[in-house]
């Protein structure tokens, strides 16, 4: 007779329209945060779950726009540079096996903070390079605010 064991697999966080922020997305981001270079400060500001809750909202207002919508070519690059940023192969191999991806999991992954990241450059007039970049950022989210509905969900 096999016994059923039941315990927490992940927790959400937030529910941001219809897209759900969960807490093991929030540990990939940080763990992201350390191998992913991005063009813009985004990813390294705030805390993780700060940061997942508010590009739930940047990507919820990107929505399919193509404007927005990175080329699958620069995705590639972004996954090639990822993986370049590991000591090797198996270095790789284990960051993706210890979040269950596939290297197309990690291709969705980017595709969305590129999603993020496009849509931050085209409505932020200042440069990334800017130290004001993160204020705008943080005005902009506030502009956002009234358009998306956010639900933080409690422990």
């Amino acid at each position: 007779m096999a016994i059923a064991l039941a315990g927490r697999v992940d927790r959400v966080l937030a529910v941001i329209d219809e897209r759900v922020v969960l807490e093991s997305d929030v540990r990939l981001d940080e763990e992201l945060s350390v191998f992913d270079l991005s063009p813009v400060p985004f990813w390294t500001t705030g805390t993780g779950e700060e940061r997942q809750i508010a590009a739930a909202v940047l990507d919820v207002a990107a929505g399919d726009v193509a404007l927005y919508r990175p080329a699958d070519a620069a995705v590639r690059n972004r996954l090639e540079a990822l993986r370049g940023a590991f000591a090797d192969r198996d270095a790789w191999q284990a960051f993706l096996s210890r979040w269950g991806f596939e290297e197309s999991d990690m291709l969705g992954v980017l595709r969305q903070r590129m999603r993020v990241e496009a849509y931050l450059r085209r409505n932020i007039k200042v440069s990334p390079m800017d130290p004001a970049f993160t204020t705008a950022t943080a005005a902009l989210l506030d502009e956002l605010a009234p358009r998306v509905r956010v639900r933080r969900v409690e422990p």
